[in-house]
């Protein structure tokens, strides 16, 4: 990874943090428990779906394998 990539891709991690976290009730922030599941289900349902590139293995929540 380039200087330049990395430079960008902290800028892109830090600017999803920051949304994902301005649209987070505060009652889930109060566990590590809790911010990790909430996280993880934003991540699947609004994220996951717009990775889709030859070179990602497609992520499946624990839900979709039941």
């Amino acid at each position: 990874m380039t200087p330049e990539e990395l430079e960008r891709l902290q800028s892109c991690t830090a600017e999803i943090a920051k949304i994902l976290y301005d649209n987070t009730a505060p009652s889930e922030l109060t566990r590590l428990e809790n911010i990790e599941k909430h996280l993880r289900q934003q991540w699947l349902e609004k994220v996951g779906p717009q990775r889709e590139h030859p070179g990602f293995v497609k992520v499946v929540s624990r839900e979709d394998n039941r």
